[in-house]
């Protein structure tokens, strides 16, 4: 048998970042990943709430997001669909009808919902005290711990 000759690359840090950048790399490098913590995914990957949204974040992580939304269903990482509502109070209209516009451009099935639509939802929230709000009901929770089991 004859050995490759591999790169050396160190990673630090055992959460998912790392672990799936060692995991993308193991074909053609050796690598060391480092931890400090006792255990993989101790800090934010261990904890993390792992609310998958297509509407999070600046315009490059929601094309990673975008991306990325197939393999992590199709890997079984999504534990199940949540949705994700942003609630604008009385005096917000304005900004969560462009923030409607901008997720709707990205996401389709995103909605722009009434103060009663809200209230329907989650009714803890009075009508009265809301503009409405904005609707993605395709976010999903992500199962991180198995997420993380799969690139260790």
């Amino acid at each position: 048998m004859q050995s490759k000759s591999l790169q050396k690359i160190v990673v630090i840090g055992g959460g998912i970042a790392g672990l799936s950048l060692a995991a993308a790399v193991q074909s053609w490098a050796e690598i060391t990943v480092l931890e400090r913590e006792p255990h993989l995914g101790y800090h934010a990957s261990g904890r993390s709430a792992a609310l998958f949204s297509e509407t999070y974040g600046n315009a490059l992580v929601r094309a990673l997001s975008l991306a990325s939304r197939q393999a992590i269903i199709d890997g079984g990482f999504a534990a199940h669909r949540r949705g994700a509502l942003h609630v604008g109070g009385v005096e917000d209209s304005a900004a969560v009808d462009r923030m409607a516009a901008e997720m709707q451009a990205l996401v389709p099935s995103v909605r722009r919902l009434s103060a009663a639509e809200v209230t329907a939802l989650v009714p803890v929230i009075a009508t009265a005290t809301t503009c409405g709000g904005v609707h993605e009901p395709g976010a999903l929770d992500v199962d991180t711990g198995k997420m993380l089991a799969a690139s260790a």
